[in-house]
């Protein structure tokens, strides 16, 4: 079928559905022939339905970051942000972590009855620049808090950026989190030039060794941009439009 439709000279994005039944499959074979690739089943409109491709995602990280490159990607199904059963930060949840995941983000809402607050989450244009980001990688998590309540997922970007992401699974009450580039395993000798990207705000130029520290809404995120700091100041930044 890929061979065909290539034949055809026409832009096209070939969605491959048929490996979502799980088990083992050849992952790398059918990269080959597809742009995306369902690897999970029908998301359904809910938070438990949310969190079980999640972890599907996460057991199974390795084999699909493996695939995930420029022209393939892979296919956790829709977002159910707007819909009816997502709180806001939940719906903040699934739209950082299915773009620090790189893939695809296709809404499954009412564009015409949508609440402004969940529309803003969608069009949210420096998380999409992750998720849209040229290198194609997926992200992965990398490690969890002592307490299990706090995971840490983190992407590299085109030129010496990363993305990461603070996702709680706590339900209770907020969580604290602090961290350092380094321990996310970013090292630029000049430092980073952090952002926290759903409240658009400029955290300032940190060394590899400085410790970033938030707290985290229950079923939450906290996600961040980290650009090297190239001896940049703050006002270059803006001037060059890199904060919204």
């Amino acid at each position: 079928m890929s061979i065909a439709m290539n034949k055809t000279g026409r832009p096209m994005i070939f969605s491959c559905e048929w490996p979502n039944v799980g088990g083992n499959r050849n992952w790398t074979l059918i990269a080959n022939h597809c742009n995306t690739i369902r690897n999970g089943r029908d998301i359904q409109d809910s938070w438990p339905s949310l969190i079980t491709i999640l972890d599907n995602f996460i057991f199974n990280q390795d084999k699909f970051a493996a695939i995930s490159k420029p022209g393939s990607y892979n296919d956790p199904d829709m977002l159910i942000i707007g819909d009816y059963s997502l709180s806001l930060d939940q719906s903040k949840s699934q739209m950082a972590l299915w773009s620090i995941m790189a893939v695809q983000l296709m809404m499954s809402n009412d564009l015409r009855t949508i609440p402004i607050q969940f529309k803003e989450i969608l069009l949210n244009k420096e998380v999409i620049k992750v998720n849209q980001d040229k290198l194609g990688i997926m992200g992965k998590r990398i490690m969890k808090t002592p307490d299990h309540q706090i995971e840490i997922w983190t992407k590299p970007l085109m030129g010496g950026s990363f993305a990461v992401v603070f996702f709680s699974r706590a339900e209770d009450i907020p969580r604290p989190v602090t961290v350092t580039p380094e321990r996310l395993g970013f090292n630029h000798t000049a430092g980073y030039i952090m952002y926290e990207l759903f409240d658009h705000q400029h955290l300032g130029h940190f060394m590899a060794n400085e410790e970033l520290s938030f707290k985290v809404n229950p079923v939450g995120v906290v996600m961040l941009r980290g650009d090297p700091a190239h001896g940049k100041t703050k006002l270059d930044y803006i001037k060059s439009n890199k904060i919204l």
